[in-house]
């Protein structure tokens, strides 16, 4: 069969039928070159590792497929080694991807998240993947390998162009090559001229006082592989999810109602609909039995990913999105020592994309218009996802809203609003009983939003009791107090609140306390 026979358009009802049919077939690669394909989970996970299946292209027969096509001062990276060597530069950058790392980098990544959706506004509509999923990894690994500003647009069209060919620009990928290594030249030039705190630098170094262990070559290579692979998955990745949740309504609503559930739900979005189809190409170094079938030494083999995370013998009811699921162990970034080496990185950024947009925008959904897919089998992603958007802006208080002390702030509330908490606190005019509302859910300071509350002569009331007051707190009775609430529409009503605590009483509570200015949640 033809990989890009309904592959590209339908890829999982495809790849059950391969499923059903046999455990491997022979296939032809996106050159049109042969190859096997594998496709059921256990054959997969066991093919991938396996140390008989070479990344090394020189082990390929000819004839076969080999993969993506580059100069040898990019094409000595880890996708194309075997240990020793893939192990001694595997433990070269290693530390700069742990999940210790990945988490030292979160709030970095959270505070360019939170940059991207304020460029985008408080509603309308917007391209997600182009002003969101892909500037977000791009600028957190950039910023990682010490990349400058205004080369990051350049490489995002570079990898497009790599990953996904337009067929009516046939030269367009090898003119990509020819820029990428251009560019990578000139900047490990300007690294070692001028050094900086960042992990190309720390490669540089190596190279420059160990040449054994790392060749220029071998730089060069890293430097692509890091900025090529290191956000590329994650755009898919975002990309995807965003997707299966506004296909999902049911489980948007369920993760929005536990926002701490979004760990595992990235696991299940990756299982699901993964950032690859097929793993990176393998040549068998002797003749393999994958799935009762033999496979001569040579011949390229290709694992389906995507395929095996669909395998109900695995996962049951493998097409049904399920954010309760276990979907632990699923092989969407691989498996053995060739698991994607940025794992960590691109849980730590699906997850605190998705938590920041769904926190931004309560009203998220898709835009009109049919959703177009990249025409690649390396990347399984979205050219654009177009989507309406709008922020929440609660304006009233209604009677009966739950009110409770807000820690270390006694005389503060909290109102529970539509599952959004805001926090009351005592402003400057603390004697006139103003108070000011910061928005607790994100932590930013929002607009005033004033409630007035006045207390009769002579009263006691905690709600407003001035700072300057020296009357005495011995446990006596007080008379109530009355509170006025005056908002946009010059309306005021009054309720009396309890002597001792100051709640309100809620059989003298009007309809609604309404709020003279407004605050985003």
């Amino acid at each position: 069969m033809d990989l890009a026979d309904g592959l590209l358009d339908h890829p999982y009802d495809v790849y059950r039928r391969l499923r059903d049919t046999a455990p491997v077939h022979r296939t032809a690669g996106p050159d049109g070159s042969p190859a096997w394909l594998v496709t059921r989970y256990d054959d997969v996970r066991e093919a991938l590792a396996d140390p008989r299946l070479s990344l090394d292209k020189r082990h390929a027969a000819p004839g076969s497929y080999r993969g993506l096509a580059l100069p040898p001062a990019l094409d000595a990276n880890l996708l194309n080694m075997d240990p020793p060597d893939h192990t001694r530069l595997r433990r070269l950058v290693g530390r700069a991807f742990t999940p210790r790392r990945a988490e030292q980098l979160r709030m970095p990544i959270r505070r360019t998240a939170d940059r991207l959706l304020d460029a985008l506004g408080p509603h309308g509509t917007a391209d997600l993947i182009a002003s969101y999923a892909a500037p977000l990894p791009i600028t957190v690994i950039c910023d990682l390998l010490g990349v400058p500003d205004e080369h990051r647009r350049d490489f995002r069209e570079w990898t497009d162009a790599l990953v996904a060919p337009d067929p009516a620009r046939p030269q367009a990928a090898k003119e990509a090559v020819v820029a990428m290594l251009g560019f990578l030249t000139r900047l490990l030039a300007d690294k070692r001229t001028e050094p900086a705190d960042d992990l190309l630098c720390d490669l540089i170094a190596v190279r420059d006082t160990d040449g054994d262990r790392l060749s220029e070559d071998e730089l060069m290579s890293l430097a692509f592989l890091i900025l090529f692979a290191g956000y590329e998955n994650t755009v898919q990745l975002i990309g995807n999810a965003v997707l299966a949740l506004l296909d999902h309504p049911e489980q948007l609503a369920a993760l929005r109602a536990d926002p701490s559930r979004i760990p595992f739900a990235v696991e299940e979005f990756a299982r699901y609909d993964g950032p690859a189809l097929l793993a990176i190409r393998r040549f068998p170094t002797e003749d393999v039995t994958i799935g009762g079938v033999t496979v001569p030494a040579g011949d390229t083999v290709l694992l389906s990913l995507s395929a095996a995370d669909r395998d109900p013998a695995r996962f049951p009811d493998p097409d049904r999105l399920d954010l309760g699921r276990d979907a632990s162990g699923h092989l969407a970034l691989g498996h053995g020592i060739h698991y994607c080496l940025g794992a960590p990185l691109a849980r730590a950024e699906t997850e605190i994309a998705l938590a920041a947009l769904l926190e931004r925008f309560p009203e998220l959904a898709l835009a009109d218009g049919d959703l177009r897919w990249r025409r690649s089998l390396r990347a399984r992603g979205l050219l654009a996802l177009p989507v309406t958007y709008s922020e929440k802006t609660p304006e009233i208080l209604r009677a009966g809203d739950e009110l409770r002390p807000w820690r270390r702030s006694p005389p503060g509330r909290t109102v529970a609003q539509e599952g959004r908490p805001c926090r009351f606190r005592r402003s400057s005019r603390a004697s006139s009983g103003a108070w000011r509302a910061r928005n607790c859910w994100s932590g930013r300071r929002q607009p005033h939003a004033r409630v007035t509350r006045s207390t009769p002569s002579g009263a006691d009331c905690p709600w407003s009791r001035s700072r300057r007051s020296t009357s005495s707190r011995a446990a006596t009775a007080r008379p109530p107090c009355s509170t006025s609430s005056r908002g946009g529409t010059n309306s005021s009503s009054t309720t009396s609140c309890s002597p001792r605590t100051g709640t309100p009483d809620a059989a003298a509570a009007p309809d609604s306390w309404t709020r003279s200015g407004m605050w985003r949640t």
